[in-house]
């Protein structure tokens, strides 16, 4: 489960090219001491490089994992309410993202058609960090909530 919540809280950003404000794209760099995890972050460091694709947006990815490991994750698609998949995690795992209002966006994570967790995404004024606030269940059904801040990397 932690693995689920893990992918579920870093991809979490991804939205359509088309209808994102410019502020989405660049890299992205987690910062563990401003976020907030129910027990430990399932990481030690992650990157999000987030950019326009077709006509959607592409999101890359990269964590170094609690005990060293490397975690690689990509999707691409369209903030329009459909499933996209995500690559790079064993389980047919799809995110749904749409606008929820105010600059804020909704995303719906699903394996297997079932939904596994919601999360919100929004910025700071300035645009220099991104927070998602991501709600999944933990085995015994008890939710699981993230707070994790990004910090977007300069140029």
């Amino acid at each position: 489960m932690r693995t689920l919540a893990t992918a579920v809280t870093l991809l979490v950003a991804q939205v359509a090219a088309a209808q994102v404000p410019p502020v989405w794209f660049g890299t992205w760099k987690v910062s563990i001491e401003r976020s907030t995890y129910s027990g430990a972050p399932g990481y030690k460091r992650a990157v999000y490089t987030i950019q326009p694709a077709r006509d959607g947006l592409k999101v890359v990815y990269e964590a170094v994992l609690p005990r060293g490991g490397v975690q690689h994750l990509e999707w691409t698609g369209k903030l329009d309410g459909h499933d996209y998949p995500v690559q790079g995690i064993d389980e047919f795992m799809t995110y749904a993202y749409q606008p929820v209002g105010n600059g804020t966006y909704g995303l719906t994570a699903r394996i297997d058609g079932r939904v596994v967790a919601t999360a919100t995404v929004s910025f700071s004024a300035d645009g220099k960090m991104m927070t998602t606030t991501t709600v999944a269940r933990a085995a015994n059904g008890q939710p699981i909530t993230t707070n994790t801040v990004y910090v977007k990397a300069e140029k």
